[in-house]
């Protein structure tokens, strides 16, 4: 959505005032904070305090439907990851003529609210989002993503077959866009809403927290996200994207930040888990809300 905004030439820096909720038809669609809101912000603090009402409205009265669609699409939403595993799902992007076709229903505005921050008829997988910030790190290109790197003879040890990076999408979308959205992913951190759980002394992290609602488990449940990518000031090949989902069985949807980091500790200073989790000062946190959980 930022990267839409951007391409279309959307003023980063114009203000949306965020009261907590917006009334929208004959329903009241309500920003994660609650009342009184976030106030009034721009782009890179929207994306930062993951303000809904923020992007409820731009993506409303600004995107629309078929913008949002063709931006996700390019960044590899809805389309076959080409992994070598079998049956990998594609997910999904919704469309309003899909919603007709469907449902015999026309597309509304409420609709395109709910897509706006990733819900709704949205489906991705955590491989389709971890290619999201892969573009993002690659100032606009995804590569193929492989599990084997190389087939060898197991008598002679020779390599028979290997596997080299290879494109599967590459944006147009300008280079100065994608440098705009790495500094505000990393404005995220070390000012928004994981400001706490992604601090890092090792190593300086950029990123975006996700919380997805669950219908049809449990009331209050929601899917943990957090999506990261670290050293932020490396060249994309020293980078390491990594996506983490904690699924709706626990009430605390500060999960996946946490384990993001401990990960990220572990890569970056060769750390075991005990070891990610005694330097970054997170043990008595996680076994408080173990207890609680």
């Amino acid at each position: 959505m930022a990267t839409a905004l951007l391409s279309e030439n959307y003023p980063s820096d114009k203000k949306i005032e965020c009261p907590g909720r917006i009334i929208y038809g004959d329903r009241t669609f309500r920003c994660h904070v609650g009342l009184p809101g976030h106030g009034w912000l721009d782009l890179k603090n929207a994306l930062a305090q993951s303000c809904d009402v923020y992007f409820w409205v731009v993506g409303r009265d600004t995107l629309g439907v078929d913008k949002i669609a063709a931006y996700a699409q390019e960044f590899g939403f809805g389309r076959p990851l080409q992994i070598d595993l079998p049956a990998p799902s594609d997910g999904f992007v919704p469309t309003a003529m899909w919603k007709e076709n469907r449902f015999h229903e026309k597309w509304l505005g409420g609709d395109t609210m709910n897509m706006s921050i990733g819900q709704g008829y949205t489906l991705v997988t955590p491989l389709h989002v971890a290619n999201m910030m892969a573009m993002v790190c690659n100032s606009g290109k995804i590569y193929k993503p492989h599990l084997l790197k190389e087939v060898r003879d197991p008598g002679t040890n020779e390599v028979i077959e290997s596997f080299s990076p290879e494109v599967m999408l590459e944006s147009t979308i300008d280079k100065n866009i994608w440098k705009e959205v790495q500094n505000d992913l990393r404005y995220t951190i070390t000012d928004g809403t994981s400001v706490y759980p992604m601090h890092n002394k090792i190593v300086k992290i950029a990123g975006k927290t996700g919380t997805a609602e669950v219908n049809g488990y449990a009331k209050n449940h929601w899917h943990s996200w957090m999506i990261a990518y670290a050293p932020y000031d490396a060249p994309p090949e020293d980078q390491v994207v990594v996506v983490t989902l904690v699924e709706a069985v626990n009430t605390w949807e500060w999960w996946a930040p946490y384990a993001t980091n401990i990960i990220i500790q572990g890569i970056f200073a060769n750390q075991s888990y005990d070891e990610a989790v005694n330097t970054l000062g997170f043990r008595y946190i996680l076994q408080q809300q173990g207890r609680r959980e």
